[in-house]
């Protein structure tokens, strides 16, 4: 019944750990999208060959984008949901208070069955789906952009030729390097995928998409842990978060199938947002009966009190939101 999850987990560590190498191959092709950026706006060349190098490199970087997302994703995310089965059940293994009334598969068992395989490959292609969608919208603006670039300096260019003389061809020029100014200041030189309203760098949209769906492997596996081991309870992590979505949920335990009436029903499970750092755990009868705290978690779980017997460090709701 230990706390578990959380900034500071093993659990996020992993994840730190695992996006590095990632993103360190995203962060040279945000560097080189803002180079061509800056280039094509600030020192432009007129001409039809230009703007097609330009746009062939910018489709270029963004299919080595997505290809070294779906490279990463597909090892790492399904490795994630692998190393939950195992984590977890070597954490049930250690319940000493557990009674061992149960036949379990091993975790290379649960791992190698067909539902864990096409689990795996679902999460690996929520993520890839998810990184291409933003990637294709951002790539789209991105052209966009440079497409009406290139039409207004080259609208002034001509302009410049067959109407500016002398004088008034100078002040084309300035007019030129303003707009080049403000059109650099649009967009921002950073921000290259669109998920709806919103822009993000590729390698931060990254790692929303991992984290999310490394939440969710831990999840399945531990969903998939409960029904292994004959239990129909898991528990909720906690970690005195003050996000309002995620407090109702912390530290509760719920029953899977509703019939346990002792405990709510479970309905959602983490992550309950992007970048939840919720984790979800099995938890037992017979444990919280040896350990003399059923009825507490009971009745926490259930809205009649307002803390659970442990963690010790639980920060009621009222308490935090005060903070």
């Amino acid at each position: 019944m230990s706390n578990f999850g959380g900034k500071n987990s093993s659990f996020e560590k992993l994840i730190i750990k695992k996006l590095k190498s990632l993103n360190i191959k995203l962060t040279k092709a945000e560097n080189r999208l803002n180079k061509i950026l800056t280039e094509a706006i600030l020192n432009p060349k007129l001409t039809t060959k230009y703007w097609k190098s330009v746009k062939r490199e910018i489709n270029l970087i963004y299919a080595k984008m997505i290809n070294d997302f779906s490279e990463w994703s597909k090892i790492e995310i399904p490795n994630q949901y692998k190393r939950s089965i195992f984590y977890i059940q070597k954490r049930i293994q250690k319940l000493k208070y557990v009674k061992r009334q149960f036949n379990s598969k091993t975790a290379r068992n649960l791992i190698g069955t067909n539902y864990s395989r096409q689990l795996m490959m679902g999460l690996y292609q929520e993520a890839n789906d998810a990184f291409i969608g933003v990637a294709i919208a951002g790539k789209k603006d991105l052209l966009t952009f440079l497409h009406r670039t290139q039409q207004t300096l080259i609208t002034e260019s001509l302009i410049d030729t067959t109407v500016a003389k002398g004088f008034e061809q100078g002040n084309l020029r300035k007019a030129i390097k303003e707009l080049s100014i403000q059109l650099k200041s649009k967009m921002d030189g950073q921000k290259y995928l669109r998920a709806g309203k919103k822009s993000f760098k590729p390698r931060y949209y990254a790692e929303l998409v991992a984290r999310t769906k490394f939440h969710d492997a831990h999840s399945y596996a531990a969903l998939l842990q409960a029904k292994n081991y004959n239990t129909d309870l898991v528990q909720v992590s906690s970690h005195n978060t003050t996000t309002p979505i995620c407090m109702p949920f912390e530290g509760k335990i719920y029953s899977m199938t509703g019939q346990d009436k002792r405990f709510p029903p479970l309905q959602d499970s983490p992550p309950y947002h992007v970048n939840c750092l919720h984790l979800l755990m099995p938890t037992f009868v017979s444990g919280m009966e040896v350990q003399g705290t059923l009825k507490q978690f009971s009745d926490f779980s259930l809205g009649k009190i307002t803390r659970p017997p442990v963690p010790s460090g639980f920060i009621p709701l009222a308490q935090r939101t005060a903070i």
